[in-house]
C-alpha cells in the first residue's frame, strides 16, 4: 500500500528521504491517479494536516469539511473505498500548546520560510506536546485498528465532476470511519491491558491465582 502524505513533508531535508523510503508519496491528485492506474492500494487521510494539528477539544473528531478530493478520485477511478480507523496514538501525548495558540505566533514566519506557502496552506503548526514526563517520547499505549465494509463507488460512475455525488461518497465514508472509531474507543475504554502497567498487573494476578489454585504436594 502507498500512503498519500501532506506536501510539507517533502520540504524538509532528510525527512523527505525517510518518507520516500517508507513508500509514501506527495499527496497530489496526479500521484493518486497514477497509483490507482497501476492497480495499487492507496491510503488516504482526508483530514490531512488539519487533523494532525487539531486542538485538545477535538480529539478523535474527523475534520473533513470541504474535503472532497479523495471521494472524487475514487469515483473517477471506479475503485472501492475501504473505511478504516485507529485509536491509541492520541493517548501517547498530552498537548501543552494547541496549534493555534498565540504563543506559537513567532514561529509561523520561520515555518513558512521552511515549508513555503504550499506547505503552510492551512497556516497550521504542529501542537507542542509531551509524552513521558516533560519529554517528547510517546507514552506506551496499545493501538486499536478497525476496518469497515468496502464502499462501491461504481454506483456514482460518471459523476466525478458532480459535487453532490462526491459529497454523498465522502459522507458515507466519514460515517463509516466515525462508527469504527467510536467502537474502538469503547474497546479501548474497557480494555484493562491497554497500558504496560495494566498488562503487568493482569499477568501478576493470573500468576497469583494459578499459585493459589495449585494444590501443594504432601511430603511423606
Amino acid at each position: 500500500m502507498r500512503s498519500l502524505a501532506d506536501h510539507a513533508h517533502w520540504r524538509i531535508p532528510g525527512w523527505r528521504t525517510a518518507m520516500d523510503m517508507g513508500g509514501s508519496v506527495d499527496g497530489t491528485r496526479d500521484n493518486c491517479r497514477a497509483l490507482l492506474r497501476d492497480g495499487q492500494m492507496v491510503v488516504v487521510f482526508p483530514g490531512g494536516a488539519r487533523e494532525a494539528t487539531r486542538d485538545r477539544a477535538d480529539r478523535y473528531r474527523l475534520q473533513w469539511e470541504g474535503r472532497l478530493g479523495f471521494a472524487r478520485l475514487a469515483v473517477e477511478a471506479g475503485c472501492q473505498i475501504i473505511p478504516f480507523g485507529s485509536v491509541g496514538v492520541e493517548e501517547m501525548f498530552t498537548t501543552v500548546l494547541d496549534a493555534g495558540s498565540p504563543l506559537l505566533a513567532p514561529v509561523r514566519p520561520l515555518a513558512r520560510a521552511v515549508l513555503g506557502e504550499r506547505g503552510m496552506r492551512d497556516d497550521v503548526l504542529m501542537p507542542v506536546s509531551r509524552g513521558i514526563g516533560p519529554t517528547p517520547v510517546p507514552r506506551p499505549q496499545r493501538l486499536y485498528f478497525g476496518f469497515g465494509e468496502p464502499i462501491d463507488t461504481s454506483l456514482w460512475a460518471g459523476r466525478a465532476d458532480d459535487d453532490r455525488a462526491v459529497t454523498e461518497v465522502r459522507d458515507l465514508t466519514r460515517k463509516a470511519v466515525e462508527e469504527i472509531v467510536h467502537g474502538l474507543r469503547a474497546e479501548q475504554r474497557d480494555d484493562p491491558s491497554r497500558t504496560p502497567a495494566g498488562r503487568l498487573s493482569r499477568r501478576a494476578g493470573r500468576l497469583i491465582g494459578h499459585a493459589v489454585r495449585t494444590p501443594r504436594r504432601l511430603l511423606h
